[in-house]
């Protein structure tokens, strides 16, 4: 059998069957989706992913550079159907949000979040390096009210407030030496608790690091707040005037602060404030 390791990663909402040529490519999948893998087959899934790579190849999960053309080696097969087709998307195959059941469901934010014991969803969004991954890993470690939703990308469903669990390979930025490296973990690994379900946003957060000697956090209002979210949407498989409905309705229902600070510290004691603030 050509494609003879498998496993399930329940994601999302959805079941992806991923069968792998190599055992290195599928090991490297589990530990990228550690926390929802299932090696049980007894059931059909939503779609199957093909993948003839020897190893996992970090544009699985991530969208390929046009340049690159799409990525080779990865077919799939939808549910219902016999037809083993090319992947043909520069979005990754895994999750593979731009087919069905995934497509059209979504809409992704460059975030992060915790999901609190009262079912609520805090946010915090920001650039590449502004504390994401700092946020999530403080509060849900240092506190029995929180668990991981996602660290890196927040998915939501289109025209609600719904975020579904996303936990993935974490990559936080460590204090080595003098300077500051990006280190990889498996998310059952680097988090205390990993959330089973979804949540609905309450609060959003927006990091900023600046020159400010005194770190800050503050309300800001609902006209900045979408415009923020515009400005850190990413494609996830829905039309994007159906993305800007749900950015919308996000920027009216849930409360937004900014959070200035300059260190990495800075941060850490601001975030000590948090489980105040969004009671």
């Amino acid at each position: 059998m050509m494609y003879k390791y498998k496993t399930r990663i329940n994601i999302l909402g959805g079941c992806i069957e991923v069968r792998c040529k190599y055992k290195n490519c599928l090991e490297g999948i589990k530990y990228f989706f550690s926390a929802n893998f299932d090696d049980s087959l007894d059931f059909t899934p939503d779609i199957v992913i093909y993948i003839s790579l020897k190893e996992s190849d970090r544009y699985l999960y991530r969208t390929s550079p046009s340049e690159n053309g799409y990525i080779t080696g990865v077919s799939y097969q939808l549910k219902g159907s016999s037809e083993i087709l090319e992947w043909d998307s520069y979005d990754p195959p895994l999750p593979p949000f731009v087919k069905p059941p995934f497509s059209n469901n979504f809409v992704a934010l460059h975030a992060g979040a915790i999901r609190t014991t009262n079912n609520n969803a805090i946010l915090f969004v920001g650039p590449k390096g502004s504390g994401k991954t700092t946020s999530t890993l403080e509060l849900v470690n240092n506190s029995d009210e929180f668990e991981l939703l996602t660290d890196e990308t927040v998915f939501v469903r289109k025209r609600s407030l719904l975020v579904e669990p996303f936990p993935r390979l974490v990559l936080p930025r460590e204090k080595i030496g003098e300077g500051i490296e990006k280190t990889s973990i498996s998310s059952i690994e680097a988090y205390k608790k990993v959330a089973q379900k979804g949540a609905l946003i309450t609060h959003c957060f927006l990091l900023e690091k600046s020159d400010i000697e005194e770190p800050s956090i503050s309300e800001i209002s609902n006209f900045e707040s979408y415009r923020n979210l515009i400005e850190y949407y990413q494609y996830a498989g829905t039309n994007f005037e159906e993305s800007l409905i749900t950015l919308k309705k996000i920027a009216d229902e849930a409360t937004f602060s900014i959070i200035r600070y300059k260190e990495y510290d800075d941060l850490i004691q601001v975030l000590k404030n948090i489980p105040k603030i969004i009671k």
